[in-house]
């Protein structure tokens, strides 16, 4: 995806809950989503934006300047594995955490 004249990938891995976005080669953003609704800040070529992630009860995640829309789906293929991915993220969470306290 081209964003203010530079190269731009988006990179969700489901299960994980993962967000990685590259510009130009370069990683500007990796976050660990887990939240259901959250906005994240990112600068793409010297302008900010934002990412809102919508995770329940479906994946809708969207890249924002202020009020104007970018992209408003850029995972269109994940809008009905919502419920699925964000259980198994938290239950996947949950599991690492109990195994952190007891080893």
């Amino acid at each position: 995806m081209d964003v203010n004249g530079s190269r731009v990938k988006f990179d969700y891995h489901g299960l994980s809950g993962t967000l990685m976005v590259t510009c130009e080669g370069s990683i500007v953003f990796k976050k660990f989503l887990w939240l259901p609704y959250k906005r994240y800040s990112v600068t793409i070529a010297k302008q900010t934006y934002q990412i809102k992630a919508l995770l329940f009860p479906f994946n809708n995640i969207g890249l924002y300047q202020g009020k104007q829309v970018i992209c408003k789906s850029l995972f269109p293929r994940l809008k009905y594995t919502g419920i699925v991915t964000f259980s198994l993220s938290c239950i996947k969470r949950l599991g690492l955490f109990l195994a952190l306290m007891m080893g």
